[in-house]
């Protein structure tokens, strides 16, 4: 149905579009979670290594989910779905540790940590519906970061 009403570059700027609205914040919200596990002493060694890991994971995310969205066959949107379904529970791991460590920034933490989650998961479903759209072969396809 979206095939129909919807071309192959028109699709590819709906989830480009979708990407910005949240997962290039992605990168930026991976520092606030690696101060708050770097300088949190409440919690378990667990946690604090979750947390301290996101300034490489939610960078990571972002470079991989942009340049998967330039790539022109199918299994880049299943990179984007696998990747992006792994960040969520990510998030749900952020939250409820934020729900149960006494920190000052608590109610920012989760309200920041649940509005990257329908972020994400909005993308996602963009990504999904939208996913033949990656499926092009075009050999003078330009990849770059930005």
């Amino acid at each position: 149905m979206a095939e129909e009403i919807l071309d192959a570059a028109t699709s590819r700027l709906l989830m480009k579009k979708t990407w910005c609205h949240g997962q290039v914040v992605a990168a930026f919200q991976g520092v606030l979670y690696f101060a708050w596990g770097y300088e949190s002493t409440d919690l378990s060694n667990t946690w604090r290594a979750l947390l301290t890991s996101s300034i490489l994971l939610l960078p990571i995310w972002s470079i991989v989910s942009w340049r998967s969205m330039q790539g022109r066959r199918a299994y880049y949107a299943w990179i984007i779905l696998a990747f992006g379904t792994i960040l969520l529970v990510f998030y749900a791991a952020v939250i409820w540790v934020a729900l149960e460590d006494d920190h000052p920034y608590q109610l920012g933490l989760v309200i920041l940590t649940a509005l990257q989650c329908m972020e994400t998961s909005a993308y996602l479903v963009v990504v999904a519906c939208l996913k033949e759209s990656l499926e092009e072969d075009d050999s003078d396809v330009q990849y770059s970061l930005f």
